[in-house]
């Protein structure tokens, strides 16, 4: 998926979005890899949609230079002009689904929101 957002009035930025439903290692890193190979080109932001994910896969996914945005919260972004990085307590437990959150609560979570649904002209 390649969404768009626009920091504050700078120039439009590119975001390819991979979505891996298997929050393990080898899958993560091989749409990590499809992510990096689709940014490339067009001057993106790679990033990982997942359900939830680990300080393990946290850590890989920086030290890759790949963002990541995961349905319990837990976002980091950072390209030309922004950065994005919040991490909920209590995330680091391995099956966290007890706790509800929201990844539309904060102002950077709406700004991928609304930057996934801008209309292309």
């Amino acid at each position: 998926m390649l969404v768009e957002i626009q920091p504050d009035g700078a120039e439009w930025i590119p975001i390819a979005i991979g979505v891996c439903r298997n929050p393990r290692r080898g899958p993560v890193r091989d749409i990590a890899e499809q992510v990096l190979t689709a940014a490339k080109p067009l001057g993106g932001i790679p990033v990982v949609g997942l359900p939830r994910i680990g300080p393990g896969l946290r850590k890989l996914l920086r030290h890759l230079g790949v963002g990541y945005i995961s349905a319990d919260g837990q976002i980091y972004i950072r390209g030309p002009g922004i950065l994005i990085d919040r991490e909920l307590p209590g995330s680091e437990h391995k099956f966290h689904w007890d706790q509800q959150s929201n990844p539309f609560a904060d102002k950077s979570s709406l700004q991928i929101g609304r930057a996934s649904c801008r209309e292309r002209v």
